[in-house]
């Protein structure tokens, strides 16, 4: 697999393939984790990927206040875990095929951008 680096032809397939993700059933229902997902790719996208910090997610993507500590509140984290997880489900079903991935390596909230060189069968 190749990591891509992001140019508006990159985001235009990135922002394809969240609209791929978005519409399956294991995202469909789920706003937290659209709004994550989104919020995350385009600040990714937009060269912003320094702004994806535990605290500046749990105020604009999870509606905590300014005051939130994220050392005593975990949802960043354990959306991030559910979201990770969730990809990697579509990924292996309806999405074995895609070309594009979007993934979160473990212990970061930016997305990683990959090419799969063959599309799995």
């Amino acid at each position: 697999m190749e990591f891509v680096e992001t140019t508006e032809e990159i985001g235009d397939r990135v922002r394809r393939q969240l609209a791929r993700i978005e519409s399956h059933p294991l995202f469909v229902r789920s706003l937290r984790m659209r709004r994550f997902l989104e919020f995350t790719i385009e600040r990714r996208l937009a060269g912003k990927a320094d702004e994806l910090k535990e605290y500046v997610l749990g105020v604009e993507v999870f509606d905590r206040p300014p005051s939130h500590d994220p050392r005593l509140d975990p949802i960043v984290r354990v959306e991030a875990r559910r979201l990770r997880a969730k990809l990697r489900d579509f990924y292996e079903s309806e999405g074995a095929e895609e070309e594009l991935m979007i993934e979160y390596p473990l212990g970061s909230y930016v997305p990683r951008f990959q090419l799969r060189s063959t599309p799995p069968r």
